[in-house]
């Protein structure tokens, strides 16, 4: 009975399903790689690219989740485990090494001879932004041991994004239903619809796909079934499972600190997944899109971190309200966010438009100006939240007071 009980169950787990995923990761990285090479020596130049970026990344989140494989077997065979040596390189040597990547990848992204530099360039300037952010959000904080916290982030990168692919799918399945419903109410709209099926199934050309769709991208019903599914929906989805990794934790007495920390690790996990996915499908602007996604990696980090804060004080002090309220602004938050980037996309279909009006041809600026803003208020409350947390600890002194006192 006594082994039964001591039987470390979820390092077990753990090990599991990180060893399974780094098998994946790189099994399926070096099948990429091997159909990125053919693909390149068939002339293939911009498939290849993109394939060899996709297998580079699963490589790359391979090797981050070798560490929680590493943690949960010293746990199982109860043996000391060493830190890992990356913690001790200096927040601000990243920044710049950050810095760096960028403008040298700016440079060079314009030379094709020089894409097997521009990957590795690539994966850097994707991985170091959720790195540096992470750091600021759980700078002298507690975020438990590392196989916890390597434990977080494997989960965060594995079952989190499944969850959230499946509800959004779900989602985007109910609408379709509901939209095919209100469609066959319409016999004229039906008609324009296969007509305009019909059209597409013929057209090769990008910019003519962009021209046949721009009127209907700007249709004001797609307009708002657009909003409503990324700017309600989807924040609603993943504002709810992105802190998956603390949810689990639910019966282990963690602090309010170890709640914002583990949130953070949850929301840089899965925004590192998710920024790998984007860039590995448009190569020709790997730069501007690397320096774009900092500040989706600053939404997913700084939202799950109040989330976690916010989870850890409905378990501990019943406050159920508080967390109720910051999901609300979380998802208000995310929505935002959203609503803009697909504001500031509108200016690949101005472009195709005839006579766009003035407030039309403003809006991607006046968007992209937003999404800074609300970027540089998403990091001032993520360093004031990280502020407040740290003098919330109690001092040494405090420490060794109350330390004398319970044994008096």
């Amino acid at each position: 009975m006594q082994n039964r009980s001591n039987t470390p169950w979820t390092s077990i787990i753990l090990l599991f399903l990180s060893s399974l995923t780094c098998l994946i990761c790189f099994g399926s990285g070096a099948a990429m790689s091997i159909s990125g090479v053919m693909e390149y020596v068939s002339g293939n130049a911009e498939i290849a690219i993109s394939t060899l970026m996709l297998s580079a990344g699963s490589i790359f989140l391979g090797i981050v989740i070798l560490p929680a494989v590493y943690y949960s077997v010293m746990r199982i065979l109860n043996k000391p485990a060493i830190d890992l040596p990356i913690n001790k390189i200096p927040t601000i040597a990243l920044i710049i090494i950050w810095i760096s990547a960028v403008g040298l990848e700016l440079l060079l992204q314009k030379q094709a001879s020089l894409f097997i530099l521009m990957i590795p360039l690539n994966l850097l300037t994707v991985a170091l932004p959720v790195w540096i952010l992470v750091r600021i959000a759980t700078q002298g904080l507690d975020a438990g041991s590392n196989e916890r916290q390597w434990g977080t982030i494997t989960v965060s990168m594995t079952i989190v994004p499944i969850l959230i692919g499946v509800a959004e799918i779900l989602m985007i399945a109910i609408m379709g239903i509901i939209a095919i419903i209100w469609i066959s109410q319409y016999p004229s709209l039906l008609r324009s619809i296969e007509v305009l099926g019909t059209r597409l199934m013929y057209t090769r050309n990008p910019d003519a796909l962009v021209r046949i769709l721009t009127p209907y991208l700007l249709n004001p019903t797609v307009i708002i079934a657009g909003l409503i599914f990324f700017s309600v929906f989807t924040p609603l989805i993943e504002e709810i499972l992105k802190p998956f990794g603390v949810w689990i934790g639910a019966n282990k007495v963690i602090t309010h600190q170890q709640g914002f920390a583990l949130g953070a690790l949850c929301g840089g996990a899965y925004a590192l997944v998710e920024s790998l996915g984007a860039l590995s499908s448009n190569s020709s602007a790997w730069g501007l899109l690397s320096i774009a996604r900092a500040g989706s990696d600053l939404l997913h980090i700084f939202t799950a971190g109040l989330m976690g804060w916010a989870l850890v004080s409905a378990w501990q002090e019943r406050k159920y309200l508080r967390l109720g309220l910051t999901y609300l602004v979380v998802v208000l938050i995310h929505g935002m966010w959203n609503a803009l980037s697909l504001a500031s996309a509108i200016g690949v279909a101005i472009g195709y438009m005839s006579n766009p009006s003035p407030w039309l041809k403003s809006l991607p600026v006046v968007s992209i100006i937003g999404l800074m803003l609300l970027a540089l208020l998403n990091l001032f409350v993520l360093i004031r939240a990280n502020r407040i947390l740290r003098e919330s600890l109690p001092s040494k002194n405090q420490v060794h007071a109350t330390g004398a006192e319970s044994i008096e």
